[in-house]
Formats: structure tokens, sequence, C-alpha cells
């Protein structure tokens, strides 16, 4: 097997790629990217995969991989979908659902709220704190949602 110069990666851009994907998620305001360091701004799915059916009812989660990070999406109403950065703000601790982490962030449908597992910081839809040792908000995603095809986009901003 052979390649041609002009296929392979240099040094420099291996290591470009390779720092975007690990430090641009610690910083604020940085872009998504993926794992081939492409800019990732929005990107979509749909209710008919199978990895999105609990999405299906009210009050179902799935970790959902947007660039480089892993995003909590609840499924708040028959017309929402709230997306969370699967790291709590406080300690930055996995919410679990993400992570494979069984102790998973609890969703309360009735406040609209999403608790932490680790040290119960409470979080409003909207991702302020509403409770717990938490200083900062939760990062949140905008996700745009038609109930009638089954589509949704998330975006980074």
């Amino acid at each position: 097997m052979s390649c041609n110069e002009s296929d392979l990666m240099t040094r420099r851009q291996a290591l470009k790629a390779l720092a975007a994907v690990s430090v641009c998620p610690l910083l604020l305001n940085c872009e998504f990217v993926n794992f081939h360091g492409e800019v990732v701004e929005e990107s979509t799915f749909s209710l008919s995969d199978p990895a999105m059916e609990a999405l299906e009812e009210i009050g179902g989660r799935v970790c959902y991989e947007h660039g480089s990070r892993g995003i909590l999406l609840i499924r708040v109403s028959e017309e929402e979908i709230l997306g969370f950065d699967q790291i709590c703000p406080h300690q930055d601790q996995p919410l679990g659902l993400c992570s494979g982490d069984t102790s998973n962030a609890l969703w309360d449908q009735d406040q609209q709220t999403l608790t932490c597992p680790w040290h119960e910081s409470v979080f409003a839809a909207d991702g302020s704190v509403v409770g717990g040792p938490s200083p900062d908000p939760i990062e949140t995603y905008r996700v745009e949602f038609d109930p009638q095809t089954g589509e949704a986009t998330v975006f980074s901003t």
C-alpha cells in the first residue's frame, strides 16, 4: 500500500487538530470541532434514529455527540428539546448519561430543573443556577426541533 505525500497529514496539522479537539471545549466561546479538526457549528438528528428513541417521550434523555462534545438532550414537551453540556461546571463532573456512569443527572419535569448527581447543583432550563454549590451556570445549547418531522438541529452557540 502506498500513499501520496499530499494525502498525509503533516505533524503540524496533526498537532493542531489534536489541540483543537482536546483544548477547544475547555475554552469559552470556542468553536466545536470534530476529530478531524473540522468546525461543527450545527448538527442534525432525527427521532427515527434508534439512538434517539428515548426522545420520543416527554422526559426522555439521550447523550448526543456534537463535534467533540457530549450534550445531554432532554425532551421537555411535545415541541421542545433542551440541550445541556454533559459536564457540571461545579467540579467538572460528568452528568452520567454521556459518560456511561450510572449516576445520571436527574430531570424534574414539573420544576423544569436538572440536578447534578455528584453535589446536587440544580440548574434551570436556561442553564442558570437554582441551587446547590455551583457558582456558575451550566452551558446550554440551542436545539431547533420540528415535532411534525421529528428532525432537530443542535447549534454550538
